[in-house]
């Protein structure tokens, strides 16, 4: 299975990865003392980067 996506697939399907993604990572899924997502997950900032792309493709 592709994780990372490609910035040249529709917006919604980047961002149907990140939502994927997070789900069943547990890096992504810890949460710090105030119950927050600590944000360490490398593989999800590459999913948010993609969608980015995606999403400024097709403004």
């Amino acid at each position: 299975m592709e994780v990372y996506g490609r910035a040249d697939e529709p917006p919604e399907t980047a961002y149907q990865r990140i939502l994927d993604h997070g789900m069943n990572c547990p890096t992504c899924r810890t949460l710090n003392e105030d119950g927050r997502a600590n944000g360490d997950c490398d593989t999800a900032l590459r999913l948010n980067r993609t969608w980015v792309k995606a999403r400024r493709q097709t403004a």
